[in-house]
Formats: structure tokens, C-alpha cells, sequence
């Protein structure tokens, strides 16, 4: 799922960024992003259905999942 490729790669990307001695100020706004990501990916995943109700709003609610991850992504450089 795209969607938790994404949301793995900007938490991978915060760890790196850490490592180089990124502080907790620098990653606030990447962090903000992950969790905003990560919220809507657990949400579509725990309403059971993946989407077979309501197939379009479970897309649109992933699709707005990888953009929090991809925003994170770019935010989250030292």
C-alpha cells in the first residue's frame, strides 16, 4: 500500500535526520506530519472494510495520508 510505503519512508527519513543530530525542534513539524499520516492510515485500516463500503473516501483519505508523509518528508531536513 502506497500509503504506508509512505508513511514508513518519512519515518525512516526522522530517524536518519536524529542520527545526523537533528534536534526535537528541527524534527517538530516532520513529526506532525508523521502523526497526522499516520492517523488516517491506521483509521482506513481499522474500520475493517478497507474500503469496500466507501472504496472513494477510503482513497481520498489515503491519498491525503501519502501528502502528510511526502510534507513531512521535505519538512523534516535538518
Amino acid at each position: 500500500m502506497a500509503s504506508v510505503a509512505a508513511l514508513i519512508a518519512l519515518i525512516d527519513d526522522i530517524n536518519a535526520a536524529k542520527v545526523a543530530g537533528a534536534s526535537d525542534a528541527d524534527l517538530a513539524d516532520a513529526r506532525r506530519y508523521q502523526r497526522g499520516a499516520s492517523f488516517l492510515v491506521d483509521f482506513v485500516k481499522s474500520e475493517n472494510s478497507a474500503g469496500f463500503h466507501a472504496d472513494q473516501e477510503s482513497m481520498r483519505v489515503l491519498a491525503q495520508a501519502i501528502e502528510l508523509a511526502r510534507q513531512g518528508t521535505s519538512s523534516g531536513q535538518p
